[in-house]
């Protein structure tokens, strides 16, 4: 009686694991030491249809069979984060990618090591974000500031910020030519 209550305390623990792994927005997936997919969410499934046209199989190794479709560079890339995970190592990184339509993909990466008992490590875990729009904004942002300082940077005029109490926060180059002081 015992061990069937166990029983259903592990199926429901499982069921509640798999319902947040399929409705994470969130692309997840996990491979053994010979990279081969041990599982995967429907997102991480999609994603990789849309990047490279394929689809991802539990048991198969983007290194072997299922990686005809990806790029040397891409297999290295990969093999060499996936080792150092095996190796004990949690790994965050962004990165990005050429999708084959061409679309550039930006994904923030985190590399968890799975310790079984004796903390042996036999998979590891990958979760992905898309953060696309959000580097994006980000490069917007740096080459809108790169192009106003090379503006500021060119005027002829004095140009200048500042606070409410007179302080000046900013002043153009031009304070040099036009009144002998420096912008300090």
């Amino acid at each position: 009686m015992e061990r069937k209550v166990q029983e259903e305390k592990i199926q429901n623990q499982g069921a509640r694991l798999a319902a947040i792994f399929e409705s994470s927005t969130h692309q997840i997936w996990s491979i053994d030491r010979k990279f081969r997919f041990t599982s995967f969410n429907q997102n991480y499934s999609e994603a990789l249809k849309k990047y490279y046209a394929t689809e991802p199989k539990l048991g198969t190794s983007f290194l072997n069979e299922h990686g005809a479709q990806y790029p040397d560079e891409l297999r290295k890339f990969w093999s060499s984060r996936y080792t150092e995970a095996f190796e004990g190592k949690v790994i965050n990184f962004q990165t990005a990618l050429i999708t084959s339509e061409g679309n550039r993909i930006w994904r923030d990466v985190f590399l968890n090591p799975i310790y079984l008992q004796g903390r042996r490590i036999e998979e590891i875990s990958v979760i992905a974000n898309d953060i696309t729009e959000k580097k994006l904004s980000e490069i917007a942002l740096a080459e809108s500031e790169e192009k106003f300082r090379t503006i500021f940077e060119s005027f002829q005029d004095i140009y200048f910020r500042c606070h409410l109490n007179g302080k000046i926060s900013m002043i153009s180059p031009s304070i040099t030519e036009v009144t002998g002081y420096l912008p300090k």
